[in-house]
């Protein structure tokens, strides 16, 4: 199974380009501006493990503004045992994360509730998929707003890994599906998480429900929540 690797920069991008390089080299050779126009150009089925790489750098984050004000990852279908999907910024470095080190690999330390994350991506919603998403490294949110920062439907599941969301009405709505947190950190949302009709909760790692002005965790009508290590901050 092959490892491909696609581009967005939302300064240099253009969306008339391939993604499959993250600077501008020929023709439409060149990364994309819009992180959803890179997954509507992903082939149907996905067959391999597909990264979808996003410039940006600590302490100068790109800010990634999408034209119908989120992402939406709906009808993905993924073929074969190793296909998967990952946005993660340009700059992660799974060695040093792995490792416990600066997963952006400069000297700092890891810590789950950094906010120097070099990405800052709008509200997610996933629905029809037939496979897991992974969203590393990046902060979701930054603005208040009424939407959830994710909404993830029945029957998916979306993995969030060394990520920071924050600000909105509900940090995650799922209905139905699934969400597993690793190392993660929701701060200054009314609701972190909102599990109804079956949802499913996985927290593994150091995972920090702060400042959340309702609930940490709304788990109801037959949703379940299941965790590693677990730090509540209020």
């Amino acid at each position: 199974m092959a490892t491909v690797n696609y581009y967005v920069n939302p300064t240099t991008g253009n969306d008339s380009w391939d993604g499959t390089s993250p600077t501008f080299v020929s023709g439409t050779t060149g990364p994309k501006e819009h992180i959803s126009a890179m997954i509507d150009a992903l082939p149907d089925p996905i067959v391999d493990d597909v990264n979808i790489n996003l410039a940006g750098t600590v302490g100068s984050p790109a800010i990634y503004l999408e034209s119908a004000g989120k992402i939406s990852l709906f009808g993905l279908r993924f073929l074969g045992a190793g296909a998967r999907l990952t946005i993660l910024p340009g700059i992660w470095n799974q060695l040093n994360y792995v490792g416990g080190g600066d997963p952006y690999g400069g000297s700092g330390s890891w810590d789950p509730t950094d906010g120097n994350k070099p990405c800052v991506i709008p509200c997610v919603e996933m629905d029809g998929v037939n496979r897991p998403i992974n969203i590393t490294g990046v902060t979701i949110g930054g603005i208040y707003t009424s939407s959830p920062g994710m909404k993830i439907g029945f029957g998916n599941m979306l993995i969030l890994n060394y990520c920071a969301v924050g600000t909105f009405a509900i940090g995650a709505y799922v209905q139905g599906g699934g969400l597993m947190l690793v190392n993660s950190a929701f701060t200054r949302n009314r609701i972190g998480v909102l599990a109804e009709n079956n949802a499913q909760i996985f927290c593994f790692g150091d995972n920090y429900i702060h400042d959340s002005l309702r609930y940490g965790f709304v788990v109801r009508w037959r949703s379940t929540l299941s965790f590693g290590v677990w730090w509540l901050n209020s």
